[in-house]
């Protein structure tokens, strides 16, 4: 799953066309809608997706970031938290950290914004493993918009490389996971708002591919966008909560198996399958 984000219904709502023609020009599909208040709408598509897990009964699952709109907002929290409390016991939930998380400005981290996520949903960047398989979550906005805590971004780009090696040595398969995409079509596009900057990209796929990585997912397009270069794989998944492309709120089963990673995006939306 990715960008539930608690909240964006009602900031995206009551805007004028130039508003949405903005919105467009940064290539964000933003839906004409009277001015809303509250989280009533984002936290009804949460809820469908962790009954959806409920159903699916998958191993875990993973929450690809922005899961608030903002991380001071405590009604979005606590919100957050008796949804996720639903998801059955037996089912672990992991967080990586998006832009909206882990900054107050929703785009350059600060030491207390991070030190608040920390404190809230635990480590921001780590590894894990089930089965046969290492999956490596990183804080791709500390590591794009490392300014005021270089240190931070510094530790983390070592870790990765810790994380990495380990991976190879332990795991059959490794699957990055991190907020923004390294790539939205190929490692070497200019940097904008929905990439990772070329200056950390770069290095980190050639980490990538020298552990052998062959598949990424990500969120942070609020729609599915998938990038592929030299056997890697970067799979941006659509948002269960606000949509800001063509595809609708969703979430994507990912199946590990010997022949290597598969997945499907599934809809949430009324009506579809």
């Amino acid at each position: 799953m990715a960008d539930c984000q608690l909240g964006a219904y009602a900031t995206l709502s009551g805007m004028d066309d130039d508003d949405i023609e903005g919105f467009a020009a940064r290539g964000m599909v933003v839906r004409k809608a009277a001015k809303t208040d509250g989280i009533e709408w984002d936290v009804g598509r949460y809820e469908d997706a962790i009954a959806t897990a409920n159903q699916l009964r998958p191993s875990f699952v993973i929450m690809g970031g922005d899961m608030l709109d903002d991380l001071t907002d405590r009604e979005q929290l606590l919100a957050l938290r008796n949804v996720t409390a639903k998801l059955d016991s037996g089912i672990s939930m992991y967080w990586a950290p998006g832009n909206h998380d882990v900054a107050y400005d929703a785009v350059e981290p600060t030491y207390e914004s991070v030190q608040e996520y920390r404190a809230i949903f635990g480590q921001d960047h780590y590894r894990f493993v089930h089965e046969d398989t290492s999956l490596v979550v990183l804080n791709t906005t500390v590591l794009g918009q490392p300014d005021q805590l270089p240190e931070e971004a510094d530790r983390q780009t070592e870790a990765l490389e810790e994380h990495l090696r380990s991976a190879a040595n332990e795991s059959e398969h490794t699957i990055l996971i991190g907020h923004h995409p390294l790539f939205v079509e190929q490692p070497d596009e200019e940097d904008t708002y929905w990439n990772i900057p070329k200056a950390v990209r770069l290095p980190v796929i050639d980490l990538a591919r020298a552990y052998g990585v062959k598949t990424m997912f990500a969120g942070h397009l609020h729609r599915n966008n998938r990038a592929t270069d030299a056997g890697l794989e970067v799979m941006a998944s659509g948002p269960v909560g606000y949509p800001l492309g063509h595809d609708p709120s969703g979430y994507r089963v990912v199946t590990v198996s010997e022949d290597g990673v598969s997945h499907r995006y599934a809809s949430l939306e009324e009506g579809d399958s």
